[in-house]
């Protein structure tokens, strides 16, 4: 997972090269979609993990990232289109704000994501903690327990 948020946040790169140069952005969202699938491929799509029928939570992340260079790789060309086609326009401002919103997205994508399952493995955790407190705590035994496992 390190690996392609990495890429992910590589990607974001691009955006520090003027939007007038469509070629040399898109040649890094190209390069990095394709490590992104020369990845999944490597190391997530093997023989070792079972076929299930449904997707989890790494192919949605996955996926999610894919979609992620997708869209960007979309929005450069409909900059490049709007650099050509309409010179009047400020299209750094349009890219600058572009790349905010594609930032708090994703943000709120990994917040969605990953948000449900860490909440619930803190109440797991949580309720392991206060039964083990109250088994203990309300037991008689509790001298005996300790005198049979020594």
């Amino acid at each position: 997972m390190f690996i392609t948020y990495l890429l992910t946040f590589l990607s974001w790169t691009q955006y520090s090269i003027p939007p007038n140069q469509f070629s040399d952005r898109m040649s890094i969202i190209l390069t990095l979609f394709l490590a992104s699938v020369a990845f999944l491929f490597l190391f997530v799509i093997g023989d070792a993990l079972p076929k299930i029928p449904y997707l989890t939570l790494m192919d949605k992340f996955l996926f999610g990232n894919f979609l992620a260079l997708f869209i960007i790789g979309c929005e450069n060309a409909i900059v490049n289109h709007i650099t050509i086609k309409y010179s009047y326009v400020n299209v750094e401002e349009i890219d600058l704000s572009i790349f905010y919103v594609f930032v708090i997205c994703y943000f709120l994508f990994n917040v969605i994501l990953f948000g449900p399952t860490i909440y619930r493995k803190y109440i797991i955790k949580l309720k392991q903690t206060h039964t083990h407190h109250i088994q203990y705590e309300d037991s008689d035994d509790y001298d005996f327990i300790l005198d049979k496992e020594d």
